[in-house]
């Protein structure tokens, strides 16, 4: 008697733990994706000329994979290339390229 009223109690107790989780989900908005450096995911349709070709001038045999774009118009470009590397490039809006700072080097 005394072993079935344990187990009806370890059955009760992990019951009542699968009740206890918080039943809240929060929405995710895939549409629009903000990275830490306020960089923002645009479509290719949106990319100027001027972009795409001076990314297939310099990096004829990468491929773009994703571009991002700030409010101050400038381009973060992810490419994978020939090794399938994963390489990350900047551009102003005209096509120009943006070396970044690095900083404690």
């Amino acid at each position: 008697m005394m072993k079935i009223l344990i187990m009806l109690i370890f059955c009760l107790g992990s019951i009542s733990l699968g009740f206890s989780q918080n039943g809240k989900v929060e929405a995710i908005n895939k549409n629009e994706s903000v990275l830490s450096d306020g960089f923002v995911f645009l479509p290719e349709i949106e990319v100027k000329k001027s972009i795409i070709q001076s990314i297939t001038k310099r990096f004829e045999k990468s491929k773009s994979v994703k571009i991002y774009v700030n409010k101050q118009n400038d381009y973060k470009v992810e490419l994978i290339n020939a090794k399938d590397e994963k390489q990350v490039v900047y551009l102003d809006e005209k096509g120009n390229w943006i070396y970044p700072k690095y900083e404690n080097l």
